[in-house]
């Protein structure tokens, strides 16, 4: 009883998600390089650079191609019963004489939910146990331009490092 109450509040909150806005009305529009910068160092100089950034704060590397110069990596963050996956994808490519890098992260919250199960022992309900579910409470691509300029920051110090610079 209780995991079919707990299954149609899933339902319901995934229908409620599938609304009709058009979040996609930002897509294309100029967004002034938030998303990505130009490095005038060459590319295989910038894309480690990108990588010991993005170790250096904790991130796992997901996935990471060194041949295409992409990787993806995330984070966890827990709040009380709610966990923050925060992902970041990142690809490098060289545009003329420069290094171009785009980013975009997404985050992703869960929250964990539990419920205690009973049986029925002749006619009184008796406890056998708890289920812990994590339900995913909302996600979103992060568009803030600090996080974007601060990540793009520690790749240019990354790249000074590497050239001995302080």
């Amino acid at each position: 009883m209780v995991k079919k109450l707990l299954l149609i509040l899933v339902c319901l909150c995934m229908l409620a998600a599938c609304g009709h806005s058009k979040v996609y009305t930002g897509i294309f529009k100029d967004d002034g390089g938030t998303y990505h910068r130009a490095f005038d160092e060459p590319l295989d100089m910038v894309f480690p650079a990108v990588e010991r950034a993005v170790l250096g704060q904790g991130f796992c590397l997901e996935k990471h191609d060194r041949e295409n110069h992409a990787l993806v990596c995330s984070r966890l963050f827990k709040d009380g019963d709610r966990t923050v996956t925060f992902v970041l994808s990142v690809t490098a490519r060289t545009l003329q004489d420069k290094t171009m890098v785009y980013a975009m992260a997404n985050q992703v919250a869960e929250e964990l939910h539990t419920s205690r199960n009973f049986d029925w022992f002749l006619i009184l309900p008796r406890p056998t146990g708890k289920t812990a579910v994590n339900v995913k409470a909302g996600g979103e691509t992060v568009d803030d331009p600090e996080f974007y300029d601060r990540f793009f920051e520690a790749v240019k110090r990354e790249i000074k490092r590497s050239k001995g610079e302080s």
